[in-house]
């Protein structure tokens, strides 16, 4: 409720931008840790022995930080989604019913009270996420991340 009082004083409620800022504060937290430990696997020489060979910094950060961080960023990202599928209330608050996002059309099915709906729905709400894990374990074994 404080931040939709703050987003009020500003003036920035029933917005994009303030569904997205309200997204990013549980969701925040756990990108950055995760991006932060993916850092661990970084071996700060070989980006000083790509300097050394004359490599610029984009063409270190493009070829030895980011391949070395790339995993780290991938279960960031799906870990954020995660986090940002499941705020339905926050939507809702600083949406205020303007910005209808799925998880909230999902909602108003589930509240119709046919059970066989809910569990249709239960399932719906089920299959980005998984998906999106599915997708990313792929791409990690595909890239020899989880080996």
């Amino acid at each position: 409720m404080g931040i939709h009082h703050l987003f009020l004083n500003y003036g920035i409620t029933d917005l994009w931008i303030s569904v997205m800022l309200v997204h990013l504060i549980p969701s925040a937290p756990y990108a950055v840790l995760t991006i932060m430990s993916s850092f661990t696997k970084l071996d700060v020489d070989l980006e000083c022995q790509a300097r050394t060979l004359g490599a610029t910094n984009l063409q270190v950060w493009h070829r030895i930080t980011l391949p070395a961080i790339a995993p780290g960023i991938a279960l960031a990202a799906s870990l954020s989604f995660i986090i940002s599928w499941s705020q339905y209330l926050l939507t809702l608050l600083t949406g205020g019913g303007r910005i209808v996002t799925l998880p909230i059309v999902l909602v108003g099915f589930e509240r119709s009270g046919d059970t066989a709906v809910v569990a249709a729905m239960a399932l719906v709400l089920m299959v980005p996420p998984v998906l999106l894990f599915l997708l990313t374990n792929l791409w990690m074994r595909e890239n020899r991340v989880l080996d």
